[in-house]
């Protein structure tokens, strides 16, 4: 676990900067990778769910030489319209002090110490830690940086942030130690050289709109249930669906009727359009377009229509409920976990009887969702069926239930129904392993907040109670000891599993902070330590907060909040 100092917050309506500490130089012509600026155009192609061409990634090398530590401001970038964007910042800048005037670089063989990329780049827009920032207009103008060596720095930054319009880097000075008189005094010389490169980079990041289909192939006239939603599982305002027949929308293909704008889910009929004297399985696509953090998204999905000629076997699922606790939660969150009940069910197109026809089902954990961005893609699910397989009854369904694991996420219960020679057709539905009711708690006040790492960035969701409790500790501590308690891991995003290690399970990693009700305090830096065995376990038990303690070592520390 690692400590973060609660980043500076200041209003960010109109302006998006990306604030980083670094040095710089004096300033030698720079040119763009096509020797200007570069424009990249991002209309939205319904034909491609791709992210935008190359052209959408820009790079400028700021380099230094000399006593000055500024650069720029130089146009690298133009976006027509609002995006997502990774920035990345890389490298260093080194400050030597000369021993001897005059000034020589020759002789400037003392490196004082490195400057680089560093800080944090808060949801704001407006939190800076050094000197290198980047600015696209016409959002906004410049915001000065906050302070110039705060933090520990890094070789390497990257954040992701919505831009649009013309992108500038800036590298600005870097003051000299207060504490230190020029060199030569009272001779006119510098004291300071700077030589290095620091460069930034800009690159579209992938969407977060998806597209999903109850089922991937039908028959002709079948109803299809089109859902749009995040990857996260946020939902989604959209703003029109648009159906593709074909290819590219350029060849026929199957019609499909129409759907409210603003809906995010779209259930419409099918129909092939081939020709009775020459059927055919036809495909085409169905698009949402949405608008997510101020970026426009398109996403679709496609389906088969087969012809009415050929007896198709259609298949469906229905899940209840939509939602449930994760397996194996501490009694005293409270939460018991039951199962899902799912019916998977059957029928031929021309009416015939299905009964015995096998059954089998499967799940799957989606991507990226419950807190665990380390699962990048789709895997297998955590829970089990009972039973997992069987055949379809006279009436054509098949009754099963699915206990949930113990991570939570957005889980695709799937059943698969396979007729012989006839081939085989299966429906999904998605349903959501969560504890309910979490709330983020992030700093600000007496509450300091750390411990997030790129596999779980959000790791502060807690009950309401708690958080009341946490406010409650935090004011109280800071009232005795003038210092913020350093708060860290709480739970994820939808409680569960807490995996530090990657893999979805608790070996090496948490084995509670699974629904809200406990927070780890990590003194990162040591300089809390006895504040923290004075006084907080005496204000932890206290009959003003009446929590549960545990002390790993000096400086960390589990606590337990639950309402009595």
């Amino acid at each position: 676990m690692r400590r973060v100092l609660p980043p500076l917050q200041r209003p960010a309506v109109l302006i998006a900067v990306v604030a980083l500490i670094s040095c710089s130089e004096r300033q030698p012509p720079l040119t763009a990778p096509s020797g200007g600026r570069l424009r990249a155009s991002l209309s939205a192609a319904l034909e491609s769910d791709e992210l935008p061409p190359p052209s959408g990634t820009f790079t400028v090398t700021l380099p230094a030489s000399g006593n000055s530590a500024a650069y720029g401001p130089v146009e690298f970038a133009t976006y027509d319209r609002k995006i997502r964007v990774e920035i990345k910042v890389t490298g260093y800048i080194y400050r030597y002090i000369s021993p001897n005037p005059p000034w020589n670089p020759d002789i400037w063989n003392m490196l004082e110490r490195y400057y680089g990329p560093g800080g944090t780049f808060s949801r704001a827009d407006l939190t800076c830690y050094g000197n290198v920032f980047v600015l696209f207009s016409p959002l906004g103008g410049y915001v000065p940086c906050a302070e110039s060596n705060a933090v520990e720095l890094d070789s390497t930054w990257i954040d992701t942030v919505v831009v649009q319009g013309i992108g500038r880097a800036q590298r600005t000075n870097v003051p000299d130690p207060s504490s230190t008189i020029r060199c030569g005094f009272p001779f006119p010389f510098p004291c300071y050289y700077y030589l290095g490169t620091t460069v930034v980079t800009t690159t579209p990041v992938a969407k977060q709109l998806i597209v999903v289909a109850d089922s991937s192939h039908v028959h002709t006239g079948s109803r299809v249930t089109f859902t749009a939603r995040r990857k996260d599982g946020g939902a989604v305002s959209v703003t029109g669906w648009e159906w593709h027949p074909g290819s590219g929308g350029s060849t026929p293909g199957p019609t499909a009727g129409g759907c409210e704008a603003t809906d995010s889910t779209c259930v419409t009929a099918l129909t092939n359009t081939s020709p009775p004297d020459a059927p055919g399985a036809q495909t085409g696509k169905m698009y949402a377009r949405a608008i997510i953090d101020g970026v426009e998204e398109v996403a679709g999905v496609a389906v088969t229509v087969d012809p009415s000629e050929k007896r198709k076997l259609e298949v469906s699922i229905h899940v209840t409920p939509s939602g449930l606790p994760p397996a194996r939660l501490p009694p005293r969150c409270g939460l018991a976990t039951d199962n899902f009940e799912v019916t998977v069910r059957a029928r031929w197109s021309d009416g015939s009887s299905t009964e015995g026809l096998a059954v089998r089902t499967r799940s799957e954990f989606l991507a990226e969702t419950g807190g665990h961005a380390h699962q990048a893609q789709d895997r297998a699910g955590f829970g089990a069926f009972t039973p997992a397989a069987g055949a379809l009854s006279s009436g054509g369904e098949f009754t099963t239930r699915y206990r949930p694991g113990e991570v939570s996420g957005f889980e695709r219960l799937i059943g698969i129904v396979s007729a012989g020679d006839e081939g085989a057709d299966s429906a999904s539905g998605e349903v959501r392993i969560l504890v309910p009711g979490l709330i983020e708690l992030i700093s600000g006040g007496n509450v300091e907040i750390g411990g997030g790492l790129p596999q779980h960035p959000r790791n502060t969701f807690a009950t309401a109670f708690t958080i009341g409790e946490i406010l409650l500790l935090a004011d109280t501590f800071f009232a005795v000891t003038h210092e913020r308690i350093p708060f860290n891991d709480i739970s994820l995003q939808w409680g569960g599993l807490f995996d530090l290690d990657r893999n979805f399970t608790a070996a090496s990693g948490h084995a509670e902070h699974r629904c809200g009700q406990e927070v780890d305090v990590v003194d990162a830096s040591g300089e809390l330590v006895d504040e923290l065995e004075g006084y907080l376990e005496l204000l932890v038990r206290s009959p003003l907060i009446r929590g549960g303690y545990l002390r790993h070592e000096p400086g960390s520390y589990h606590l337990r909040f639950r309402r009595l």
